[in-house]
Parts: C-alpha cells; structure tokens; sequence
C-alpha cells in the first residue's frame, strides 16, 4: 500500500510539473446518456496560469466560452462518448494551441493543450522569406536572361559562320549548347521556387541521354583530368530533366575535382532496378575517398581527403544532390571508400 501511495503521489507531482497544461474534467450527460457538457476536476500548474479565473467544479462550457464558440469543446465532448483519442490544434482567439483529448475510464477526460503560438509564428516567418527568396529567384532570373540571350545569339551566328575554321565551329557551338542549358537552369529555378510547383507528376527522362549529353559538356574538363568515363544503359526515371542534368554533373564534376595525381582517374556511372518503383543509381571514381562521417554531416558539407596538391573539392556540390533527390522523394547516401561511390535512387517509369 505504501509503494502504491507513493506512486500515485509521484504521478501526481509529474503531472504538476509538466509544461503542457493538463486538465481532468468529468462528463456532465444528459437523459440519454450523451456527454453534454464537463466538469473540472483537476488543473496543473501550467493549466492554472493559463486560466486563472478557472475554478474545480466549474463546467467547461462557462468557463472556455470561446472553445465551444470554434467546436473544439464540442470535439472534446466526443471524445467522452466515443473513446476514440483525439489531437488537433485550436484557438482561444487570442493564442494558438495544440491539444490532445483522451477519456480515461467512461467518464473523465484527459486534455493536454501546448502553446503553438511561437511555432506559428515561426511558420508565418518562413513562409514570408520563402515568398521572398521566390520573389528574388525569379528577379534574379529575369536579369540573367537578357545577357545570356546576347550570349547565345551571338555564339550561334558564329557557330553558322562557314568562314571559321571548324575547331571553332565547334567551340562556338559548344559555347550555344550549354548557354541553351543555362537557360533552361533559369527556367528549373524559376519553377522550383513557383508556389505549388510539388506535387506535379515528374516526366519519364532517359538518364543514359541526360548523362551522354552532360558527358559531352564536359569533354574538356574530362580530357584535362586525363579521366575515362563508362557509362551503362540505365532505365528511365520520373525525374525533372534540368535537376537530374544537375545532380550528374555535381558528381561528375566532385569526381574529377577528386583526380589524384599518381592514379589514373576511372569513373563508371551504371544503375540498378532497386525494389518495386526506385532505380538505385551509381556513380564511382578511383579518386580520393570520402572521409568517413555520419550522413547528417557527409550530406550537409563532405570533405575528401585532401591530397599533398590541394586536390579534392569541398563537396558543397554532394549537399545539393542531396536536396534534388530528397525532392525526388529518393534517399542518396556514400558507399564503398574505394572505389568512392555514391548511390542515390529516384522514382522508376
């Protein structure tokens, strides 16, 4: 008996010093049996500075006018009839709050009310400097617009010219082809920072093509890497064409940052079906190794280990892959050391 009294004291005192506030009220029913209204048992520390004009025996309905006003008393009430637990979130016209409704036995509610107010404040915060960072991306994107489209015309005048030799023909053509592609950039940025642009179904893109195209814009960083690149057929994704070209070359370009000097530098992209809907994609080099870290940490900054000439990069690219294929709904994560690979997935056709 003592053990026992003892415990339910120590519940007590708990229950006293929690921050939420927590109310014990009984069921008032009418004729029928239904819970028309409650009253109130217990009130702990936190429930007693909320409400200080709340007194023990006092019916919910006077007390919260305002709770049965927006029907959150009434959802309370149903509680005691159903049994079934609740949770929501609710407002005294003033402040904010979650809460949560239990019936203990047949006749006593359990609530538990947390302040929500800083948290949606907060939520206010955020969505303000996310309409402001949209409205700075697509400002931004307007301005980049005009030169490149300067860049572009010219390039391609020249890149017609027959009077050129044809290495800078090509050069020229090189220079229209990723000026096309930094346009598209634009256009990816100024979707993704659209209001309600997730939740729209991505295409069906062909990542053999994606890569093929991004190797070709590479040529000449590969070839001054001394770099060898294989690249597998790989089945189709559902994917954002732009995000996906740039999640591939901040890997590719992370590999060939990764060269060491002594070692021919061997970079193979391949891809897998990985379970029932996911492709599980994979890119290796015989580069420097990543450190080993916990994934929090490889994926907000990964740092290579530096060779003697300060070769390596500092991995910003990798927390980038990150973010496109966390929107993808894919994981992406480090596996073997040597050679240094990184797997990711994303949504199969």
């Amino acid at each position: 008996m003592k053990v026992a009294a003892e415990s339910s004291a120590l519940a007590w005192d708990v229950l006293e010093l929690m921050p939420d506030a927590v109310t014990l009220a009984s069921a008032v029913r009418d004729g029928s049996g239904t819970a028309v209204d409650m009253r109130v048992d217990y009130l702990n520390a936190a429930a007693r500075a909320a409400r200080p004009t709340a007194l023990l025996g006092a019916l919910c309905s006077e007390l919260w006018t305002d709770l049965r006003a927006n029907g959150c008393l009434a959802r309370c009430l149903g509680v005691l009839d159903s049994g079934v637990p609740i949770s929501g979130e609710c407002s005294d016209g003033t402040t904010g709050f979650d809460y949560r409704a239990t019936r203990v036995g047949t006749d006593v509610l359990v609530w538990v009310v947390r302040d929500s107010s800083e948290r949606l404040r907060a939520t206010a915060t955020l969505a303000r400097s996310n309409a402001d960072l949209a409205a700075f991306a697509h400002v931004l994107a307007h301005d980049l617009r005009l030169p490149l489209t300067t860049i572009l015309g010219n390039a391609e005048l020249l890149a017609a010219e027959q009077a050129l030799p044809a290495e800078e023909r090509r050069t020229f053509a090189a220079i229209s082809r990723n000026a096309a592609r930094m346009s598209e950039l634009i256009s990816a940025v100024l979707a993704y920072s659209r209001p309600g642009g997730d939740g729209v179904p991505e295409p069906v893109v062909d990542p053999t093509a994606v890569v093929s195209e991004l190797i070709d814009d590479l040529r000449p960083a590969i070839e001054s890497a001394g770099a060898v690149v294989s690249l597998a057929p790989m089945n189709a994704v559902r994917a954002d064409p732009v995000q996906l070209s740039q999640l591939m070359q901040n890997l590719l370009c992370g590999a060939l940052a990764a060269a060491l000097p002594d070692r021919p530098l061997r970079i193979s992209i391949d891809a897998v079906p990985a379970g029932t809907g996911w492709v599980e994609f994979r890119v290796a080099d015989t580069g420097a190794p990543f450190l080993p870290q916990p994934r929090a940490q490889a994926f907000a900054l990964v740092h290579r280990e530096r060779t003697p000439d300060g070769r390596g990069g500092t991995g910003i690219g990798l927390a980038t892959c990150a973010r496109i294929v966390d929107r993808h709904g894919g994981r992406i994560w480090v596996g073997d050391p040597s050679p240094a690979t990184v797997h990711f997935t994303l949504p199969a056709a």
